[in-house]
């Protein structure tokens, strides 16, 4: 007989990752195995079909099994996921197959050791391609001087940190994308020179206008993504 382990995968912590591992039968005769899942790492497993299966001489079947990824996981750890099948009539007629369960990166970690930082900035950072790129340099500074200094700008700041890694996800994976942001992200870019470069009065006008205007556009993008 013998145990066959399936394609590896990948989830967040807290996921159910399942997986269908098979038991193949070459005996002569039908036979019942004993089946025990291990993980590993200690992870939560469970073989919600029952520890045990009859297959008939010849023929194979599928074990449904499951493992938990803990919540307090770190992006990159793995786990091997093990399925012992022992036959009830022979003990020493058993196999074994391991599959390995990957948990995944954060998409903010992700960008932030592509891009070699973002300081949280991270569509201007996938658009422009470099943390220190300059357009990126006047928007952190803009945020930083003027955005969170006052309660409009921090609660923007906020719900850009909140959703801004899953835009930037896919923006840095798409160069006409990145184009596109880039183009888009100019009239931010110019309100924050001004606010930078101290033209402040004039600034002050167009920043409402740029605000409600990136709140507007990042909620349809998010709407999109959602679907």
């Amino acid at each position: 007989m013998q145990v066959f382990a399936p394609a590896e995968q990948s989830g967040n912590p807290g996921d159910v990752i399942n997986y269908q591992f098979v038991v193949a039968n070459y005996q002569n005769t039908e036979d019942t195995f004993d089946l025990v899942l291990v993980s590993g790492s200690g992870w939560v497993t469970s073989l919600p079909d029952g520890n045990t299966i009859t297959v008939p001489s010849g023929e194979s079947a599928i074990v449904n099994a499951t493992v938990t990824i803990p919540q307090d996981a770190n992006a990159g750890t793995q786990d091997n996921l093990t399925l012992i099948a022992t036959s009830q009539t022979d003990p020493e007629v058993n196999n074994q197959d391991s599959v390995k369960t990957t948990v995944s990166e954060d998409i903010t970690e992700k960008l932030l050791k592509v891009y070699g930082g973002g300081g949280n900035c991270f569509i201007a950072t996938a658009a422009f391609g470099s943390y220190q790129e300059r357009h990126v340099w006047v928007l952190r500074r803009f945020r930083d001087r003027y955005l969170l200094s006052s309660a409009a700008g921090t609660a923007f700041v906020k719900f850009y940190y909140r959703h801004s890694p899953a835009i930037a996800g896919i923006i840095a994976e798409n160069e006409t994308l990145r184009f596109i942001t880039r183009i888009a992200l100019m009239p931010v870019y110019g309100v924050a020179y001004l606010f930078v470069s101290g033209h402040l009065f004039l600034a002050d006008a167009l920043l409402s206008i740029v605000l409600f205007i990136m709140i507007r556009g990042t909620r349809k993008i998010l709407n999109v993504i959602h679907r």
